[in-house]
């Protein structure tokens, strides 16, 4: 009797909220019952870390995330020959681009069990206009005909995959995959220490923003809300952690609003969880969002969250309980709710310790990637009973 094969395809490798759960996805499962492989494309693909160096990673330099009418049928035809040769049980995509080439590979080459995670919707103008959004749709519906589960972290992203026409409501699979890291859930930080460390001066509020730097995140309108901020709190500093292609446009934010005392930039930092601990509010200001790892994050180390009421972050947030939500550009509702916070000292730790136990008591990563394997399991025994331990 052989391993179940099992292979996972996304485009990107990123930093970021997919990369986490593709990684703990595929370090989770029983390495003595599955035999794992994952293909990536070669865009800001990160392979430090502990958990890559136990993972089959396959690059196949053509798989990018914009459409290129050269690459796209390369890597296509990549994807197929990799599967067909390798005869997989179970191919796992992951995003919108590696989801639609990879499942079509898929079918075509007769993998019996196909599953797709979008990691948060794409049907929102800040990525496409209305004619590319609806063909996509149309694609996307015909990937869905044969995907046998479509995996998404929350209600919202399913009914806006729905109202789009993709799939019938028993095609979804509601696996909230966010959950909270080894390195959040045994942080150990002398946070004066830290704080000098990040040239933050003794008894300011601390704010942080963590997200990259790409137009969806909403640093300038976050930068917007700031400079109000510290017209009426001036002992009050914002710390931006994250990198991408936004950065520039935000330097020069910074310098218009005349917030060079204020903002540190800190770029791509592998010590996020330690500096969510020395933080006073975490902001979340995404004009679109799936299910924010970073949200679940400061709310596990007790940071009250000022966040906007976009995506899946609803579901998490529960406006005035464990967190604030505000609509998403809303400058004068953001500003007012930091300002709030920071002069209500009561309400920003009751908010905290809300969020706090909220977490602990929902968001168990075991729990969270059993359901996976189980979902594993319910299809082996469906499709391809018999043929693998």
């Amino acid at each position: 009797m052989r391993k179940i094969k099992v292979l996972h395809v996304i485009t990107r490798l990123c930093i970021g909220g997919a990369r986490e759960v593709v990684l703990k996805i595929v370090d989770s499962l029983d390495k003595e019952k599955y035999d794992i492989t994952l293909i990536c494309g070669p865009e800001d693909a990160a392979f430090g870390g502990e958990e890559i160096s136990r993972i089959k990673i396959i690059v196949i330099p053509q798989l990018i995330r914009r459409i290129n009418l050269i690459k796209d049928p390369i890597a296509f035809v990549k994807l197929y020959l990799f599967m067909k040769k390798g005869k997989f049980d179970i191919v796992h995509t992951h995003t919108s681009k590696a989801g639609i080439l990879g499942r079509i590979a898929a079918k075509i080459s007769k993998t019996p069990i196909i599953f797709h995670m979008p990691h948060g919707s794409i049907f929102h103008p800040i990525y496409f206009g209305k004619i590319s959004i609806f063909i996509l749709s149309k694609i996307e519906n015909i990937a869905a005909f044969y995907t046998d589960k479509i995996i998404v972290g929350s209600d919202n992203e399913r009914e806006d995959f729905l109202s789009n026409g993709i799939g019938d409501d028993d095609k979804y699979v509601r696996i909230p995959y966010y959950f909270i890291k080894d390195s959040v859930s045994d942080i150990k930080v002398d946070k004066q220490t830290k704080r000098k460390e990040l040239n933050i001066p003794e008894g300011v509020f601390l704010l942080a923003n963590i997200a990259r730097l790409v137009p969806e995140k909403g640093h300038i309108f976050c930068l917007e809300a700031f400079r109000k901020v510290i017209n009426e709190v001036p002992n009050t500093m914002l710390i931006i952690v994250g990198e991408g292609h936004m950065r520039a446009a935000i330097e020069r934010k910074i310098v218009e609003l005349n917030l060079q005392k204020n903002v540190i930039l800190t770029g791509f930092r592998e010590d996020v969880p330690q500096i969510l601990s020395i933080i006073d509010i975490s902001l979340h200001t995404s004009l679109w969002e799936g299910t924010p790892l970073a949200i679940v994050e400061a709310m596990f180390l007790g940071k009250a969250i000022v966040a906007t009421s976009v995506g899946g972050i609803p579901e998490i947030i529960k406006n005035g309980i464990n967190g604030i939500l505000v609509q998403p550009e809303n400058i004068d509702e953001l500003a007012k709710w930091i300002i709030r916070l920071l002069n209500d000292r009561a309400l920003l730790g009751k908010l905290g310790r809300e969020a706090q136990q909220y977490v602990k008591m929902r968001f168990e990563p075991k729990t969270i990637f059993n359901e996976i394997n189980n979902l594993y399991e319910t299809l082996l025994k469906v499709k391809v009973v018999g043929n693998v331990n």
